[in-house]
């Protein structure tokens, strides 16, 4: 049983990371998407928790790690020139979640905090993403505009 479970999520990990996977060819097709850079022209775009699909927080790390710093860099360029942000949340406070969002701040791409709130009462979770901007040294430039005190 036990290696039917690692196959199966080696399988998962592999179709849905990597240089070629299935979540970078989704947030690749989100930042070419015309009709979403139109809204970034006139209202404020953050991707809430990028490269990490729903249901797949226990994976995140492991599905990170598979994707190379170059092809982070080219999605966050892309990213940063279409004034699309990113979202920092309390569950952005691991090794590889802090590589991944320091590529994207080398790439020019500004930030917003939330909560990633799914229930009642998880507002509060806004204050964790506090970890990931001290490690970062974000500043009030790197966050998208409309955030600014």
């Amino acid at each position: 049983m036990r290696a039917f479970h690692d196959v199966h999520i080696h399988n998962y990990l592999s179709t849905c990371s990597g240089d070629n996977g299935a979540t970078v060819e989704s947030f690749r097709s989100l930042m070419q998407n015309e009709v979403l850079k139109s809204y970034s022209d006139d209202i404020p775009v953050s991707i809430a928790h990028p490269f990490q699909p729903v249901g797949s927080f226990p994976l995140r790390d492991k599905m990170v790690s598979l994707i190379s710093d170059q092809t982070f860099g080219k999605l966050f360029t892309l990213a940063a020139s279409r004034g699309i942000g990113l979202e920092l949340n309390g569950a952005t406070n691991s090794p590889e979640v802090f590589r991944m969002f320091g590529i994207a701040k080398e790439c020019g791409c500004k930030f917003t905090l939330g909560s990633d709130m799914h229930a009642r009462g998880e507002m509060s979770k806004v204050f964790g993403a506090d970890h990931c901007t001290d490690y970062l040294g974000l500043t009030e430039d790197d966050m998208m505009n409309f955030t600014r005190g």
